[in-house]
């Protein structure tokens, strides 16, 4: 009997480590996020959702002080990784921007983005989407924290356009149908890059420190 115990006690600590994996409703915040840029082009998603200290450094305390009622859920930042599915991403993010039925998010991974800077960056790079060809945005996304009555949503994530790269906390709502719809934004600008530099002579282009 005591080694059944022991053997169930384990096997409950393996569950409760095992990490999180994205759930639907998280795919469909996402979606709500991403589905935003659909009428700007191409828009390239990083392949993992990060916790918000791999990225944003701390910016958890602003986005607390800006949205208030993530407080006791904002912890949901902080878990440990998780890779993307590109096919249920794109599907959320396809719904979330209605009549832009083109509209089709790619992933980029660790040699992609290798390749583009020529060596591997450290985690809290941003990347101008002007380095990819045809792209507009570039998305770094953090696990969605949930308000307790879960009818809201905010995700931390690096933003990055065509003319700055940024740290953003959407606010997402779920409405009377219970469709999830990005709300207020909180954005705290890290680099500006303007359209008149050549490609690849901006030093500023790219940054991982």
């Amino acid at each position: 009997m005591r080694l059944l115990l022991a053997i169930l006690l384990c096997c409950g600590c393996a569950v409760s480590a095992s990490p999180r994996e994205p759930s639907a409703q998280d795919y469909e915040v996402w979606g709500a996020v991403v589905g935003s840029d659909a009428q700007s082009g191409t828009v390239v998603v990083w392949h993992r959702v990060d916790p918000v200290s791999v990225f944003a450094r701390g910016d958890e305390k602003s986005a607390i002080e800006r949205f208030p009622d993530v407080r006791p859920s904002a912890a949901q930042w902080d878990a440990e990784g998780a890779e993307l599915d590109l096919e249920r991403l794109r599907a959320a993010a396809k719904s979330a921007a209605g009549k832009m039925p083109s509209f089709r998010p790619v992933m980029m991974g660790d040699q992609m983005l290798e390749k583009i800077v020529g060596r591997t960056p450290k985690l809290p790079w941003i990347l101008c989407p002007r380095l990819i060809p045809g792209a507009t945005a570039i998305y770094r996304l953090s696990w969605p924290a949930y308000r307790q009555d879960g009818r809201a949503a905010y995700v931390i994530c690096g933003m990055f356009s065509e003319w700055k790269g940024s740290i953003v906390t959407c606010a997402v709502e779920k409405d009377a149908s219970g469709r999830w719809r990005l709300g207020r934004l909180s954005m705290w600008d890290l680099l500006l890059w303007g359209p008149g530099w050549p490609e690849g002579s901006d030093g500023r282009m790219f940054i991982d420190d």
